[in-house]
């Protein structure tokens, strides 16, 4: 993610910051995943690129289960690929009770947005960039319920990249602490707005999402 939170064509901004330094931080997220959990777009890029791919996460990109969540996509090519075409807010949790490591997002904005608005994100696993791009989708935008987040670690990179994770406030204290302020709006791009819901305190996988798309 940019310093103006653009999420979007991250091969026009991430490629300079693509250092071994970052590269461990990659490979040490994917190695507490089992499960890519994806949108439709994301996924058919993916698709195209992984297969015969040289880089060195190939292997995971290829090998872990993918879980594609879409009501237009009738085919899946690429290995361990399953769709869903059900509400993700009844399909994750469910899938979250299942045995095994975490469910990871990666790129998939619409898909991102559409998860923080049901409150379903147990932690928000960012890369900041130390760019700033002025335009593209950005992570939010405005009609998502208002939410607040605990900071749970901040590493910096040597290139100023900034390793970010946060993990939903539950949502009866944030609006205890902001009862008396003013509201405002952040919005998810072609999603309705339900009341959010909390799995907070749901047990079994934690389900997070990554905002960089591995190279």
């Amino acid at each position: 993610m940019t310093l103006d939170g653009v999420v979007e064509a991250p091969e026009a901004w991430y490629v300079q910051f693509a250092d071994d330094e970052m590269h461990a931080v990659l490979a040490a997220r994917m190695a507490d995943e089992d499960t890519m959990l994806l949108g439709r777009r994301t996924y058919e890029e993916f698709a195209r690129a992984w297969p015969e791919s040289a880089s060195p996460f190939a292997g995971h990109m290829n090998e872990t289960p993918k879980i594609v969540v879409s009501e237009t996509l009738a085919d899946v090519v690429w290995q361990n690929s399953t769709v869903i075409d059900e509400p993700i807010a009844q399909q994750l949790p469910k899938l979250k009770r299942r045995e095994g490591g975490n469910i990871a997002v990666t790129g998939s904005v619409t898909l991102v947005q559409s998860l923080l608005l049901h409150g379903l994100i147990d932690e928000l696993r960012l890369l900041v960039h130390p760019v700033v791009i002025g335009r593209g989708r950005r992570l939010v935008a405005s009609t998502l319920a208002p939410a607040a987040f605990d900071l749970v670690r901040a590493d910096a990179l040597s290139s100023g990249v900034l390793d970010l994770v946060y993990a939903p406030r539950p949502r009866d204290l944030w609006e205890t602490k902001t009862a008396l302020r003013r509201p405002f709006h952040i919005c998810a791009d072609g999603c309705t707005a339900p009341e959010p819901m909390s799995l907070s305190a749901q047990a079994g996988r934690r389900q997070y999402m990554s905002v960089e798309r591995s190279i």
